[in-house]
């Protein structure tokens, strides 16, 4: 039985901070007693009042905006957990693999990988290790078995995006139970980032409250991948160490709490409602129009993030290399993504492409009814 280390990478300890780090917590201990402070010196700080506030509310201040962070993890089902907000998805992740792994350690996720995974993973010095799975099943995780013969000495942390990104899933609670039971088992970290529930119906149950997982758990949540984000974690010791290390290398503006304060808990709850059902009716026309078509599969995602589609082609690649270079009908032509890139196996899912629903119905249907064209003609190509 091998374990994976419950403390912070050996890299992340030898991190030389800025003197000004050092004295932060006596600062707010001499604040505690009602000490005037003459600061020759002013170390920056995370939470500030908006500079276009129009009025200095409570809702304004740093503890306002902490509250409302608060009230927010507490109505998503997440408990006695503290946060941190970072202008992307991608940088808290980054900050959790440097604080947590070292170079040559490993990292299981489900197959496909997310776009930016991959580079991520090379950037802090990480193996992906595949989750497999396949379209023909609707990319459901596999039997516990299945993943703890992926786990190894270097193995550290477990990644879990849901809803996925990529081909729309919602992991069921059994599904993420499993996981963390692999976790726990192993003691490895586990990485949920539900920063696209937003794009998806209410999640059944919160992952925050399963179990009884803390010391190595850490959540992400959000308005979308590319938006601001809270790097959300019961252990107070890892989320301390990064919060130096993000008022090190990045501190957001003033403006930037306002605009997490105003998007997620001011407008996002209605803004969610309206965005999600017309996101489900693109969704719709999407699966009636590739039921048309015996020749193009596709699994109904339960997200609205997008899904993978099989097409009957070859190399998905050249074909849409093909589309974008030597096709056009009525002066248009198609794009959508090959993700054969994105599995273990270099040669899996090379007939395969994913979508978006970020387009209109009507060119929906228009989109489809140029692909019909563009795939006779070429098959000829093919031929």
């Amino acid at each position: 039985m091998f374990y994976g280390n419950e403390r912070l990478s050996n890299r992340a300890l030898l991190v030389d901070f800025p003197p000004y780090t050092k004295y932060k917590r006596y600062i707010a201990f001499a604040r505690e007693k009602n000490l005037e402070l003459l600061m020759f010196f002013s170390p920056p700080e995370r939470y500030t009042i908006p500079l276009n506030a129009t009025s200095q509310t409570k809702e304004y201040t740093p503890e306002g905006l902490k509250e409302k962070i608060r009230d927010y993890l507490v109505s998503t089902g997440i408990k006695d957990m503290d946060s941190l907000i970072l202008p992307a998805g991608e940088l808290a992740l980054y900050y959790i693999l440097f604080s947590i792994t070292n170079i040559g350690d490993e990292m299981l996720v489900p197959e496909p990988y997310p776009f930016f995974l991959k580079l991520l993973a090379e950037m802090v010095g990480i193996n992906i290790i595949s989750i497999e799975t396949t379209q023909s099943n609707g990319f459901r995780l596999p039997l516990r078995n299945a993943i703890e013969g992926k786990v190894s000495a270097r193995s550290k942390a477990i990644y879990i995006p849901n809803p996925h990104p990529i081909t729309g899933n919602i992991y069921t609670t059994e599904e993420i139970e499993r996981l963390m039971f692999v976790a726990n088992n192993y003691h490895l970290f586990m990485i949920k980032d539900e920063r696209l529930d937003f794009y998806s119906p209410p999640l059944k149950k919160s992952t925050g409250e399963i179990g009884d997982y803390r010391d190595r758990l850490f959540i992400l949540k959000g308005i979308g991948d590319r938006n601001p984000c809270l790097l959300i974690t019961p252990n107070a010791s890892f989320l301390e160490y990064l919060r130096l290390l993000s008022d090190t290398v990045y501190t957001p503006p003033n403006i930037f709490s306002e605009y997490v304060y105003r998007r997620l808990f001011i407008s996002a709850s209605e803004e969610t409602k309206q965005f999600r059902k017309q996101l489900e009716e693109r969704k719709e026309v999407f699966f009636n129009e590739t039921e048309k078509r015996s020749e193009i599969f596709t699994m109904k995602s339960e997200a609205y993030t997008g899904s993978v589609m099989k097409i009957p082609v070859r190399d998905a690649e050249k074909f849409v290399e093909w589309l974008l270079t030597d096709f056009s009908h009525r002066g248009k032509t198609l794009f959508f993504l090959p993700i054969k890139g994105l599995y273990s196996d270099k040669n899996k899912g090379a007939d395969e492409v994913v979508i978006n629903y970020g387009i209109k119905p009507d060119e929906i249907r228009e989109g489809f009814e140029i692909l019909d064209i563009a795939l006779e003609m070429y098959k000829k190509e093919e031929e």
